[in-house]
């Protein structure tokens, strides 16, 4: 199966007030002290790939508890197999991508 992360998009999640992260093919590591960020990155990409269907937060999953303020987490991938393409779950968020 083909396919990679194009683009990490991460705001007012936890500890992350804005992200914009851009991975590149293969092999990338979150390296850093105790709490920076990375388990929030990852959590933030299980909430978009897990099984769920429905997400429940808390006030504490508000960057500074602002709860005001959406909680926007988009992933961006590239060069997908026409296995994920043809998921009829999947239809409705395929879009277009200007290589940046």
């Amino acid at each position: 199966m083909n396919g990679y992360y194009r683009t990490i998009e991460i705001e007012n999640f936890r500890g992350i007030k804005s992200l914009k992260w851009h991975p590149r093919p293969g092999l990338d590591c979150l390296i850093g002290p105790g709490d920076n960020g990375k388990s929030t990155i990852l959590d933030a990409i299980d909430l978009c790939l897990g099984a769920r269907r429905t997400v429940q937060l808390t006030d504490a999953d508000f960057c500074a508890l602002a709860v005001d303020n959406a909680t926007n987490i988009t992933l961006t991938f590239g060069d997908l197999g026409p296995e994920l393409k043809s998921i009829d779950g999947y239809g409705i968020y395929l879009r277009g991508y200007d290589h940046f």
